[in-house]
């Protein structure tokens, strides 16, 4: 074999193998990219809570687990700002959707809670919400079935007490529960609170930040 006929060879070759890393690599790309959750905005928020004018130009959607800290900030510190400069003023309207964290039963047992207050009524989910928030005990069986009805008991006398015991006992909303967990996911929520402004997930959903992007989005209607 002559040596000119070796170097062809060697060529094609080597061709092969740069060609065969190139594929392998994209192939991997690929897979890495699939691999993280994309933020497509795309909600179903019907028959989900909803706080202000139903015509408001601004939208938010909070996905939050009431065993998180940082959602107890969020509702302690950054909601009644937005309520008291945005909603009230029909300038912003807000979709509450849990999204418990599956690592702790606390924070199912008490989204499923939360849906039975919902399935009494609205106005009285939104108090029940706060006092889920205020009643956190890390580290405590908090949200037994017990405790999750004294408090509506104590707080929130717009609750029937004996209705909402036998429908976190029948666990009936653990199913929507776990569909609206999947919807955020689908949409990339990957921690708690997460805030979709018009759609688009906000990077910072505290105080400062979220009043910022709420006033830059009204600036731009």
């Amino acid at each position: 074999m002559n040596t000119r006929l070796i170097t062809i060879i060697t060529a094609v070759v080597a061709l092969i193998a740069i060609a065969g890393v190139f594929v392998f690599s994209r192939s991997q790309n690929t897979a890495n990219a699939a691999a993280v959750p994309q933020a497509t905005g795309e909600l179903d928020l019907e028959g989900q809570p909803m706080l202000g004018d139903p015509n408001a130009p601004i939208t938010l959607v909070a996905f939050e687990d009431f065993e998180c800290g940082h959602c107890a900030t969020f509702e302690e510190n950054t909601f009644p700002t937005i309520e008291r400069q945005f909603i009230e003023n029909g300038q912003v309207k807000m979709y509450f959707v849990n999204h418990p964290l599956p690592a702790g039963p606390n924070s199912v047992i008490a989204a499923n809670a939360s849906e039975c207050a919902l399935e009494q009524s609205e106005e009285a989910f939104w108090d029940y919400k706060t006092v889920l928030y205020r009643s956190q005990r890390p580290g405590t069986n908090w949200a037994s079935a017990t405790n999750l009805v004294s408090l509506a008991e104590e707080y929130v006398p717009a609750l029937d007490s004996e209705a909402l015991a036998t429908c976190i006992e029948e666990e009936r909303h653990s199913e929507l529960v776990q569909a609206e967990r999947n919807m955020g996911s689908a949409a990339g929520v990957q921690g708690t609170p997460a805030v979709f402004l018009n759609g688009e997930l906000v990077a910072d959903p505290r105080g400062n930040a979220l009043v910022a992007d709420i006033e830059a989005a009204l600036a731009n209607q």
